[in-house]
């Protein structure tokens, strides 16, 4: 009972439409050093990922990486922590759409094809955060949920289990990912019928933002002793960033 009732968990109300994979181009039909995956995350989403990421290896040098720009309202729980540590095994970015001034700021040379997707929300954070750089704050955040259809399948006693482990689940997968508390504690105490869309100063403070404390260590550990100017300008970040 509770495996088919996770194998329907979802982090948000969507469609029937799935999510759109592939190696993204400009107007003039340019590719460029980017995948798009828009629409709603669903099984097989992986996969579909990673044929996406062979395309791009054909068409790019080996050493160029790939940003993910991220356009979706949710799905599937567990196809996007799949997503999640996928591309961060293989080191991508992700974007998510920028919110300035109040409005969304669809990007220039990549628009989603849908409208109603130009946000990152629910199970596409679980995709957001694997990013080991992450870049974009239109961002919304909600606790995981069983479908209405499936909910009533199953006893209350059962759904009360599902949800524990589920939440537990993802909490647990966030912070592997460097994703703050503060996130994860906005993620499960927001209901499933409403959201908290992250603030511009919040991705700062907290640093959703730039790259991944243990990634950026890695690189340190690999780059060339920092000049004076350097060290002062990285020690002013992280002191930001514990503001």
């Amino acid at each position: 009972m509770n495996r088919v009732a996770l194998a329907v968990l979802c982090l948000w109300s969507i469609g029937a439409t799935a999510a759109t994979i592939d190696v993204a181009h400009d107007q003039s039909g340019k590719p460029l050093s980017a995948i798009t995956l828009e629409g709603d995350i669903e099984p097989g989403d992986l996969v579909r990922l990673e044929i996406a990421v062979e395309q791009f290896d054909i068409i790019h040098e080996p050493h160029v990486a790939a940003r993910i720009y991220l356009r979706s309202r949710g799905g599937d729980v567990e196809e996007a922590m799949k997503l999640g540590s996928y591309i961060r095994r293989l080191r991508l970015e992700t974007e998510a759409p920028t919110k300035v001034d109040g409005n969304s700021d669809i990007m220039s040379f990549v628009s989603p094809a849908a409208g109603n997707n130009n946000i990152c929300a629910s199970a596409c954070f679980l995709i957001f955060a694997g990013g080991v750089r992450r870049h974009g704050n239109l961002l919304a955040l909600h606790r995981p949920y069983l479908p209405k259809s499936a909910a009533r399948k199953i006893s209350d006693l059962d759904y009360e289990a599902i949800e524990k482990s589920t939440m537990i689940k993802v909490a647990l997968y966030l912070k592997n990912m460097e994703i703050d508390q503060f996130f994860i504690d906005k993620m499960m105490t927001t209901d499933s019928q409403d959201a908290y869309v992250v603030s511009l100063w919040e991705t700062d403070k907290y640093h959703l933002h730039g790259t991944v404390p243990s990634i950026e260590e890695s690189i340190l550990a690999r780059c060339t002793e920092l000049s004076s100017t350097e060290r002062g300008e990285l020690d002013a970040k992280r002191r930001h960033w514990m503001i």
